[in-house]
């Protein structure tokens, strides 16, 4: 059983300095019409969490998002979704020999799972630095079932002053998430 497009809604979020055309042509080619983009150019600039900000604006139970610098096979993954046996996991595009379980190449997920910071912004804080790691704790948070589709960088997918993971520190920051949240997971699984 896979999922209807009706059912989903996407939620993008962006610098708001580049052509998004091909991304919003591959989700409405897929058959999803309900799209949210946070733009941090017009809204509040909260860097990646404007996609979560954004998952409040959607109509639909199922949520599909990626990052604003390549185009994902939108229907493909739809494909590999089954609302019911992946109610509580994140089903993502991601490479086959990527270690991290990333979302940004593609990922559905219910829009229940988008409520999983409380803890993580309680022990950490809530600021620039968890708005950026913040898809970092979410994909940590919930079972995740990688799915091998590829996808096609845009041009700007490389460019420094537009990719968050070549900035100075980036990676430091996003292995101190993970240890956070996995640190985090863990307490919970004690006391339960």
């Amino acid at each position: 059983m896979s999922l209807d497009p009706k059912q989903v809604s996407a939620v993008l979020v962006t610098r708001g300095d580049q052509d998004l055309s091909e991304i919003y042509e591959s989700i409405a080619d897929a058959g999803i019409t309900d799209v949210i983009t946070w733009d941090n150019s017009k809204r509040t600039d909260v860097s990646c969490w404007g996609r979560y900000l954004g998952i409040g604006e959607a109509r639909n139970e199922f949520i599909y998002h990626q990052d604003d610098d390549l185009v994902a096979p939108v229907g493909e993954l739809l494909e590999c979704y089954d609302p019911e046996r992946d109610r509580w996991s994140i089903v993502a595009n991601n490479r086959h020999d990527e270690d991290w379980p990333l979302t940004a190449m593609g990922a559905l997920s219910h829009i229940s799972l988008s409520h999983c910071f409380s803890d993580y912004i309680k022990a950490y804080g809530y600021g620039p630095e968890f708005q950026r790691i913040c898809d970092v704790v979410f994909a940590y948070s919930w079972p995740y079932r990688r799915v091998t589709l590829g996808y096609r960088d845009l041009g700007w997918a490389s460019a420094p002053e537009a990719s968050m993971y070549l900035e100075p520190g980036h990676m430091h920051v996003r292995i101190e998430a993970r240890q956070r949240i996995l640190e985090l997971m863990s307490r919970q699984k004690v006391t339960a």
